[in-house]
């Protein structure tokens, strides 16, 4: 199989990956910002992650991550993915929380019904991607990976880090 063509490589919107033209339409190209060969990468990746029990206890901080560097767009559901995403990467990030918990956090970060609103997204490209990820070697490389992609992004959020904030405070007060 021949490369393709710089010219021919498609640019995600969401982290600048450029990878070849793809078909695959998901809900990740739809609405999170992600180009379809991005969203592909992210399939395999998280493929790996449901299959694999020793990726297993990240699988938290890849979704998350992964949201964060491919924001949606102004809808409420959007929004909410986002502002969830966003609040669970702060704890993980900062706090050393453990990813695993990210389900049992949603759930009680929405128990409260917050009021998120979008949150306008800072630049995001040139920082690690999914390639990064899909390309590691074994659980140990990988959790160094996933773990410096995550501060990588939410230090790119900064802007916003305050609201989020605001909003871990009153949703798990």
């Amino acid at each position: 199989m021949n490369d393709p063509h710089p010219a021919d490589l498609a640019v995600c919107p969401g982290c600048g990956l450029r990878t070849p033209p793809s078909r695959l339409e998901t809900t990740m190209t739809m609405w999170r910002g992600a180009s379809p060969g991005c969203a592909a990468l992210y399939a395999r990746v998280l493929a790996r992650s449901y299959s694999d029990r020793d990726y297993r206890p990240l699988h938290q901080l890849l979704l998350d991550t992964y949201s964060a560097q491919h924001p949606g767009g102004t809808e409420h559901r959007q929004v909410q993915v986002m502002a969830l995403s966003l609040m669970t990467l702060a704890l993980f990030v900062e706090n050393g929380t453990e990813p695993a918990l990210g389900p049992r956090l949603h759930q009680a970060m929405m128990a409260r019904r917050p009021a998120f609103h979008w949150l306008a997204p800072p630049p995001l490209q040139g920082l690690t991607t999914i390639w990064e990820i899909h390309e590691t070697e074994g659980p140990s490389e990988y959790e160094v990976v996933l773990r410096r992609w995550a501060t990588q992004i939410w230090t790119a959020w900064a802007p916003h880090h305050d609201t989020i904030h605001m909003w871990n405070a009153y949703a798990l007060g």
